[in-house]
């Protein structure tokens, strides 16, 4: 008569193995049952074999790996900032950082060859703060890109910048154009944000 299949699972739980191998193993176990013994009633220590997976509790913490949401990790206190159903021991992932401000006011003048000509992407920030760390990030966000065709156009950047975004030729130098007057290059805000 073949030793019951829940015996052999609960000792290798014993040894700490992760919740998700707990299901597993009671798969393998059924089907090493099923091709090894005509006789034995495999479906019922299959069934025996996943209720004991609810009462593992692999890390110690007090809550079984079923409820525990990092079941590998000690975390009596289950804290969980993001939200994300993995708590903040496990979880490498900051996925509680939200929008507090669109950003209204150029950043950053960036310019590169294309086969067509130059081309140049005004860039905004946005301001980002994470609930987890109580951190604030900044996110450079391109708003607006043209390109200047070859030639004296994009001989002089300032003035192809002016006449793509705000519509003004040599002849109207003195009227404002924010995001193609002032110094260019990249002055967003750091940190930037990571994502």
């Amino acid at each position: 008569m073949r030793v019951f299949v829940l015996s052999v699972v609960l000792v290798s739980l014993s040894a700490a193995t992760a919740f998700a191998d707990c299901p597993s193993s009671c798969v393998t176990q059924y089907n090493e049952c099923f091709q090894s013994c005509s006789q034995c009633n495999c479906s019922q220590e299959y069934g025996w074999c996943l209720d004991s997976c609810q009462y593992v509790d692999t890390d110690g913490d007090g809550l079984n790996d079923l409820s525990d949401n990092c079941p590998d990790n000690y975390n009596p206190n289950q804290a969980d900032c993001d939200s994300d159903g993995h708590g903040n021991v496990c979880d490498n992932q900051d996925n509680s950082w939200t929008l507090t401000a669109i950003g209204n006011t150029k950043c950053a003048v960036d310019e590169g060859s294309k086969p067509l000509g130059k081309e140049i992407k005004i860039s905004y920030q946005d301001t980002y703060h994470s609930a987890c760390t109580n951190t604030t990030c900044y996110k450079k966000v391109g708003k607006y890109t043209y390109t200047c065709t070859w030639g004296s156009e994009s001989s002089d950047l300032w003035h192809c910048c002016r006449a793509k975004r705000c519509g003004l030729n040599s002849f109207q130098d003195s009227v404002p154009c924010p995001d193609c007057d002032g110094a260019w290059g990249d002055n967003c805000s750091t940190p930037r944000c990571p994502f």
